[in-house]
C-alpha cells in the first residue's frame, strides 16, 4: 500500500519561509501517496532557492495534489508561486510515473543528465496559477536515441521547454 506523503519534501510552509540549499542525493522514492520528490513554495516572498536532486531512484509515486496538483503520477514535482531559481535536477532515474518531472515555477529549471522513463511523460511545464517559467532540459534520456516524443520515447508538454540534444543511451543507474 503506497504511503500519503510525499517522498522527499522541501516545503515552505507559510510567508516568508525559507528552504533553500539543499541537496538530495543517492535516495530511492517509491510508492508514496504524493511525487517521490515535493518541493513546494504557496506564497509569495518565499524562498525554495539553490536546490539540488541528483542521482536517486523514484518509481512508483502519487499524483501532487491543490495548488500544486500534476497531471497524474509524479515522480519530481518542483512548484512555486513565487521564482524558484537555482533548482538542478540531474543523474536520476525514474520510471512508473504518468510525468516523470513537473516543473511550475516562474523561473528556469536545469533538468540534465537523467533517465526519463515513465509511462508518458518525461517533463511537463504546467501553467496554473502563474507565468509559465522555463526549462533546460538538454541532455536526458527520454527512452529512445530518437529523443522525445519518438516510438519508446517520453515526451515533454508544456512551452518554454528547450531539450536538444538529448542523450543517445542511457545513464548508468546510481
Amino acid at each position: 500500500m503506497p504511503g500519503v506523503g510525499a517522498g522527499i519534501g522541501i516545503f515552505d510552509s507559510v510567508p516568508g519561509a525559507q528552504a533553500y540549499d539543499n541537496v538530495v542525493i543517492n535516495n530511492q522514492a517509491k510508492d508514496n501517496g504524493l511525487p517521490g520528490v515535493a518541493m513546494h513554495s504557496h506564497t509569495p516572498g518565499q524562498n525554495l532557492d539553490d536546490n539540488v536532486i541528483i542521482g536517486n531512484l523514484v518509481s512508483g509515486n502519487g499524483a501532487d495534489t491543490g495548488d500544486a496538483a500534476t497531471p497524474g503520477t509524479t515522480g519530481i514535482n518542483v512548484f512555486g508561486v513565487s521564482p524558484i531559481t537555482g533548482t538542478l535536477i540531474t543523474g536520476n532515474v525514474i520510471n512508473d510515473e504518468a510525468v516523470d518531472i513537473a516543473t511550475n515555477t516562474p523561473a528556469q529549471v536545469n533538468v540534465h543528465l537523467n533517465d526519463l522513463l515513465g509511462m508518458r511523460i518525461g517533463l511537463e511545464n504546467i501553467l496554473i496559477t502563474q507565468t509559465v517559467g522555463t526549462v533546460d532540459a538538454t541532455e536526458n534520456w527520454w527512452g529512445s536515441p530518437g529523443g522525445p516524443g519518438t516510438r519508446g520515447a517520453t515526451t515533454v508538454n508544456g512551452s518554454g521547454v528547450s531539450f536538444t540534444p538529448w542523450l543517445k543511451s542511457p545513464i548508468p543507474e546510481p
